[in-house]
C-alpha cells in the first residue's frame, strides 16, 4: 500500500493489529506491505524528539512560574 503521505522518521505502522516495517517509495511517500485480501491498516506518527521537547517546555514553563512566585513576594515584602 503507497499513502501520498511525505516519509519522515517517526512513522510506525500495524497491518491486522501486527507491526509492520514503513518503506519510503518513489524517494518520498510511504508504502506498507500489506496481504492480499482485506486488511486494517495503522499509521501513527510520533516525531522524533517529541518526549524532550515536552520536557524542555514543561521546564521552561515551571522556570517561568517560579520566577513570577518569587518577584510577587519580593513585591508584598
Amino acid at each position: 500500500m503507497v499513502v501520498t503521505e511525505s516519509h519522515h522518521p517517526g512513522w510506525s505502522a500495524r497491518v491486522n493489529g501486527v507491526p509492520a516495517p514503513v518503506h519510503r517509495v518513489d524517494n518520498l511517500f510511504l508504502g506498507i506491505e500489506v496481504p492480499a485480501g482485506e486488511s486494517a491498516v495503522e499509521l501513527r506518527f510520533r516525531p522524533p524528539g517529541l518526549e524532550t521537547g515536552a520536557a524542555v517546555s514543561a521546564a521552561g514553563a515551571l522556570a517561568l512560574v517560579l520566577v513570577a512566585g518569587t518577584g510577587l513576594r519580593r513585591r508584598r515584602a
